[in-house]
């Protein structure tokens, strides 16, 4: 297992998270020394038990970006909220997928659900 860094909503402090929110939660794997973001199978990622959100013509809602200013390429993916299995009181989303040649790969951010 490859331990990875999660940036829950990239570029913002909160992680707040309203469940019953029909929007998507942007979520970034940050690249670093240790993998390259980019090798990490989109279709394998869940956050929280929920698959990335895919777009109208079937291709998933990811993209990359430098996303912490590093120069390191980071994977962007989008969730549904409504499909993340979180309760009222999480305090933390776990994130698991695994790169393209089958490593499994593991992180997790804090949130803070709010009513």
């Amino acid at each position: 297992v490859i331990p990875v860094s999660v940036d829950i909503r990239p570029k913002s402090t909160e992680n707040a998270i309203t469940l019953t929110s029909t929007s998507r939660l942007p979520v970034a794997i940050l690249g670093s020394g240790a993998i390259d973001a980019t090798t990490i199978g989109v279709e394998t990622v869940r956050l929280a038990g929920a698959s990335v959100a895919g777009r109208e013509s079937g291709s998933f809602l990811a993209s990359v970006e430098d996303v912490n200013g590093d120069g390191r390429a980071d994977l962007v993916l989008h969730f549904d909220i409504q499909d993340l299995a979180l309760l009222s009181h999480d305090t933390q989303a776990v994130l698991e997928g695994q790169t393209r040649g089958g490593v499994r790969v593991l992180g997790q951010d804090s949130i803070t659900i709010v009513p």
